[in-house]
C-alpha cells in the first residue's frame, strides 16, 4: 500500500477515536464489515471515492479533512506530502493551573474551509486523545482569519478564534536598513 493510503488510514483511525467511535460502529455506519474498516485503517486495501465521502459522512468531517497529514511533517525527499496547515494552539488553564495544548488543522490558502480542532491533547502526536473534538468553517478576511467552531461531542458548545492576518504569513518583503553614501 502507498504511504498515502497508509496516512489516509491514520487519519481515519484519528477522527474515529476522537469521536469516540468504536470500529463496529463506523462499519456499521458505512455498511462494511468491521475487518474490512480495519483494513481501510492499516492502509492494507485501497479506498475508493464514494467510501471516503461515506467515511468522510460518519464521521462528520469532509473529504479534505481525511486526507490532510495530521503528524508533524517530514522534509525528506520523495514522500508525498499532503495539503494542510496546523497551527498549534497553547493556552493557560488558570482552573487546574497548566497549559493546554491543542491542534487547528485548515487547508492551505486555496483549499477546503473546513477545519478541526483538537483541544486539550496530551501531544501533538496523538490528537486523537484530545478532551474535545471541534469541527467548523474558516472565513478569511483582509485583516483577520475567524475559525467558528462546534463540539462535536455536544453540539451545543461554540468556539470562535480570530487571528490577525498579518501573524498569519510571513511578510512578503523584507526591510534593510537605508544607508547614506
Amino acid at each position: 500500500m502507498s504511504e498515502l493510503g497508509k496516512r489516509l488510514g491514520e487519519n481515519i483511525r484519528v477522527y474515529r477515536r476522537a469521536n469516540r467511535m468504536t470500529l463496529s460502529e463506523l462499519a456499521d455506519r458505512i455498511n462494511k464489515s468491521k475487518a474490512t474498516v480495519g483494513k481501510y485503517e492499516q492502509g492494507a486495501i485501497a479506498l475508493d471515492m464514494d467510501t471516503l465521502y461515506e467515511i468522510a459522512a460518519a464521521l462528520k468531517v469532509s473529504p479534505f479533512q481525511l486526507m490532510v497529514s495530521l503528524a508533524p511533517e517530514k522534509k525528506e525527499k520523495g514522500e508525498p506530502r499532503l495539503l494542510g496547515e496546523r497551527r498549534y494552539l497553547y493556552l493557560y488553564d488558570g482552573r487546574s493551573s497548566r497549559i493546554l495544548r491543542s491542534l487547528l488543522i485548515s487547508g492551505k490558502e486555496s483549499e477546503d474551509d473546513a477545519v478541526t480542532l483538537f483541544y486539550d491533547i496530551p501531544s501533538f502526536a496523538e490528537p486523537q486523545r484530545c478532551r474535545a473534538l471541534y469541527y467548523g468553517q474558516r472565513q478569511k478576511h483582509d485583516f483577520v482569519i475567524n475559525y467558528i467552531l462546534e463540539n462535536q461531542s455536544n453540539g451545543v458548545e461554540h468556539a470562535f478564534l480570530c487571528v490577525m492576518r498579518s501573524l498569519d504569513r510571513p511578510s512578503r518583503r523584507t526591510c534593510s536598513p537605508r544607508t547614506r553614501s
